[in-house]
Order: C-alpha cells, then structure tokens, then sequence
C-alpha cells in the first residue's frame, strides 16, 4: 500500500512540473501573439526606427566631438 502511494506521489509531482513548464509555454506563446496583434497600435516599428535613428544621432555627435 506505501509503495502505491509513493508512486502515486511521484507521478503527481511529475505532472505539476509539466504543468507548469506547458503553462509558461502558453503564456510566452499568448505574449508573443498580442505583441503581433498589438504592434500597429502600439507602433513598435515607429518607435524601433525613432530609437535607431535617435541613437544614430547621438552617437554621431559624440565621436564628432570626441575626435580631434
């Protein structure tokens, strides 16, 4: 009777870790969908460009100043 319930015990913890390696695979998966779904109003391309461009800028300025 203890041996069938330690296997018992066994095969619930190998479930809950399964569980829960399947629940945060749904979860990344959901994210990614909503940052598709989302990425015209949220405007992540404008956003991504502005930052490169605004990046550029910068870093233009500061190696023109910094070369003599």
């Amino acid at each position: 009777m203890a041996e069938a319930a330690t296997g018992f015990l066994e095969q619930l913890k190998s479930c809950i870790v399964w569980s829960w390696t399947y629940l945060w695979t749904v979860w990344f998966f959901i994210v990614l969908f909503l940052v598709y779904i989302l990425r015209v109003p949220l405007k992540i391309n404008d956003n991504l460009s502005t930052d490169i461009f605004l990046m550029y800028v910068v870093m233009e300025s500061f190696i023109g100043k910094c070369v003599f």
